[in-house]
């Protein structure tokens, strides 16, 4: 039965399985054992080449781990098989060896018995046909079992090194071995964990805590689960091991402790064990405990015998006011004389307190056999004495629900306001005082309304009034309470019956607090003014309090061409306060062609008194309204050198002049009013006799545009009797950079390599060849707010 052919076979190998089978049948026919007891010997590790290997692990131990090298010349490996401690129990003489589990060149499989292990393996090399037989010791010990078993992939590749190691508690129970005819094997190894057994306990009941009246039995059965036997089961109570057959003559009780039995199906051994509670007392309450030992583990399981005694009590649920109280508790005990009393009330409020017996309050304690008595006493019950009062005999306890006839209160009081803020009010009641009628609250009452929020009293209150007493309280109202409005609380006592009505009252006005956002912000553009914004708006949802002015916050976001020198004299952002509670304004003294964020705040005042009996002004600040953001009109640009930034090193502005062309450094047009559209260069001609000192602006010179020529007249009809102008190109503002030198008139070979836009009549063609005086202009447009351009502003030229 040792000898166990692998289950992880392949069709391929049915041959040589069958001579494997063949040769091992040969072994039993010569006499040879299968299986020998195990010896122990000396063995040699590593082995030589072609020579034996002999490897016995000590007691205890298990291979886990193998290393082989090959070597050609000898066509053998030297192995190097490792022990591992796997057990804490002796295998004792439980260890058993194989034959040789193959012939020479035939396949190797082999796997140890359930819950065996390897812990020796045996060698020879046979050299006619240059391979090894093989022999394996497998061992078990008492109470281990092999669990997660595993086959491994192939550990080596032909004439390679092998190297597999397994780690934790698995070792080697089995191999399989394939000749390749090339005078070597690959391996697979199959591998199992082995731990000790292991059992489960529980109890039969599905619950933790069994429950009996005093004077009964309960049972409790403890079942254990595992793949090995339990060495023992036992019993515990709270203090002491339970044993067989104790008992207590004084009331006849008894404890059984039932044997062992066991029940085995599909290799799982189930044990249980039975306690039994007869004639039980409240003393038997409590946890217990079932705990099973094994080999492998202790397990236990925790649960809870609870005896109930029965109560009895008897009441008068509803009195009159002032009539006496009588609750008498009986207890059904074994042991009354031990049991300890506690009587409680839990008050309307929900607080629990215990019973003093005091002036007015008895507790009377009767004890009989197997009962316990105990009466509570109230002479005159007032309406602080109602509640449910519970009788707690040692944790067990039953209650009753004490209740009065009741009136509604009649009760003086006063009201006066101590302190208030804008969002609280803080009320005194004073001089209260009850004719012995039960009050369990004051109401208080805002503008006829009740507030939710009401005043319990503490028992020391209740009791003070219902004696008559004099005290005062105080209330603080937040829930409810708004800035700036007027008021009127009323105060009445009540109890659940109802409330009674009174005459006092108070009113107050709260404080003023922070204004809501202004709404309906809108700004608005001036359309002939290039540097103001015109605002509106509508007051705040909530003031909150009198409104004194608004608050104007401006804040430039988006600019045009402004250096860090111009920023100190823009005037880009700012507050300021409106002349009273206006709904509008306007902003002045802006930046042309800027965009700005605005916001208004309302702002309240307030008196307020001062230590000394003067006043001062307060200012509450309230909350901004949206950000609204819009755009002052677009402006012409600043006139003369102020529009124009210098050309960049490039002096003087006329680069080269040979009567064809003149390459001009154009002047980078400046505009701080908002952006700008495009620029224009003109050339003007003007007769032999023109002075270059009387030259105006060509919108001057020539009202319109319609009034520049053509340059196609220039060319073929133009003579030096009179002035004309044309425009030679036009190029948008944001592509400057591509002209910061401009060439008027180039010559033929350069004419690609500069504007040349003949749409409009511009043409940037040769100069006339003629003796002409020439002027030059760079006229610039500034671009509206709504992307057009704006002819009507006025545009900015550069003479040169």
């Amino acid at each position: 039965p040792f000898l166990a052919l692998s289950p992880y076979r392949v069709p391929e190998m049915g041959i040589v399985l069958v001579f494997a089978l063949v040769g091992l049948l040969n072994c039993f026919a010569a006499g040879e054992s299968i299986l020998t007891k195990h010896e122990v010997r000396k063995r040699q590790n590593p082995n030589n080449l072609d020579g034996i290997l002999d490897v016995n692990c000590p007691d205890m131990q298990a291979l886990y781990s193998v290393q082989s090298e090959y070597t050609d010349g000898f066509n053998d490996r030297q192995w190097t098989w490792s022990c591992k401690e796997a057990t804490e129990v002796s295998y004792d003489t439980d260890c058993q060896e194989t034959g040789f589990l193959n012939e020479v060149g035939e396949l190797l499989s082999f796997q140890c018995p359930t819950d065996y292990v390897m812990a020796g393996v045996y060698s020879e090399h046979v050299n006619l046909g240059e391979d090894r037989r093989w022999k394996f010791t497998c061992c078990h010990a008492p109470g281990y079992f092999t669990q997660q078993c595993i086959l491994s992939d192939y550990i080596n590749d032909y004439n390679a090194t092998m190297d597999y190691t397994t780690s934790g508690s698995r070792v080697f129970v089995g191999a399989l071995s394939v000749y390749n005819g090339a005078n070597d094997r690959r391996w697979k190894i199959t591998s199992c964990e082995y731990n000790p057994g292991t059992v489960e306990v529980s109890t039969a009941q599905a619950q933790e805590t069994y429950v009996v009246d005093e004077g009964g039995t309960t049972a409790v059965i403890c079942t254990t689960v595992g793949n090995i036997a339990p060495s023992d089961i036992s019993f515990y109570s709270p203090s002491d091991l339970l044993l067989d057959g104790t008992s207590s003559d004084e009331i006849n009780q008894r404890v059984t402790v039932t044997q062992l039995a066991d029940v085995s199906s599909s290799g799982v051994i189930m044990y249980s064990r039975t306690l039994t509670l007869a004639n039980t007392v409240y003393g038997d309450s409590g946890g217990y405990i079932c705990r099973a030992t094994s080999l492998g583990n202790t397990a236990i399981v925790t649960f809870n015998i609870h005896v109930e005694a029965i109560f009895s009590l008897a009441s008068t649920p509803e009195l009159l006011f002032q009539q006496p109280l009588v609750i008498t508790c009986l207890a059904s005990m074994y042991r009354p004389e031990d049991a300890t009393i506690i009587w409680q009330r839990m008050g309307p409020d929900g607080v629990t307190s215990e019973v003093i017996p005091e002036a007015g309050t008895t507790v009377v304690r009767g004890e009989f056999e197997h009962v316990l008595q105990t009466v509570l006493t109230i002479d005159e019950v007032y309406f602080y004495h109602v509640g449910v009062y519970t009788c707690n005999v040692d944790n067990l306890k039953t209650s009753v629900n004490v209740q009065l006839v009741r009136e509604t209160p009649d009760t003086s009081i006063k009201i006066a306001v101590t302190s208030f803020g804008s969002r609280w009010v803080e009320l005194e009641l004073t001089d209260v005082y009850n004719e012995n009628k039960p009050i369990d609250s004051f109401m208080i009452y805002q503008n006829d309304s009740m507030i939710q929020n009401y005043f319990n009293f503490t028992q020391k209150q209740a009791n003070e009034l219902c004696h008559g007493k004099l005290f005062s309280v105080m209330y603080n109202i937040s829930s409810g309470i708004y800035p700036f409005t007027n008021y009127v609380f009323n105060v009445r006592p009540c109890n659940d019956l109802g409330c009674t009505e009174t005459d006092e009252s108070v009113s107050v006005k709260t404080l003023q607090s922070s204004a809501t956002p202004p709404r309906y912000l809108e700004v608005v553009v001036n359309s002939t003014e290039t540097t103001s914004l015109e605002l509106k708006w509508l007051e705040p949802e909530y003031p909150n309090g009198i409104i004194v002015f608004y608050r104007v916050d401006y804040v430039g976001t988006k600019l045009y061409y402004v250096t860090k020198e111009l920023l100190t004299d823009l005037n880009l952002e700012g507050s300021i306060d409106t002349p009273g509670p206006t709904l509008n304004f306007t902003l002045t003294g802006l930046v042309p062609g800027t965009q700005y964020n605005v916001t208004v705040t309302a702002f309240n005042g307030q008196h307020k008194q001062t230590c000394n009996g003067g006043y001062i002004s307060e200012l509450i600040m309230g909350y901004p309204s949206s950000v609204v953001t819009e755009s002052t009109l677009v402006d012409a640009p600043p006139s003369g050198e102020e529009g124009f930034l210098p050309p960049s090193s490039l002096d003087p502005p006329v680069l080269i002049n040979d009567g064809q062309e003149v390459a001009l450094a154009l002047p980078r047009p400046l505009n701080i009013n908002g952006p700008l559209s495009h620029n224009q260069v003109i050339v003007v001609l003007l007769p032999e006799y023109a002075c270059p000192a009387i030259l105006q602006p060509p919108d001057m010179l020539f009202p319109n545009v319609e009034s520049f020529v053509p340059y196609d007249y220039v060319l073929n009809e133009y003579n030096s009797s009179y002035t004309v102008a044309y425009i030679s190109a036009e190029f948008d503002d944001k592509d400057f950079p591509a002209y910061n030198v401009f060439i008027v008139g180039p010559r033929e070979e350069l004419v690609e390599d500069q504007p040349n836009n003949r749409q409009y009549n511009f043409s940037n063609g040769p100069l006339p060849p003629h003796d002409y005086f020439f002027a030059f202009f760079l006229r610039t447009y500034p671009l509206t707010d709504f992307g057009e351009v704006n002819q009507t502003i006025e545009r900015q030229y550069s003479l040169f």
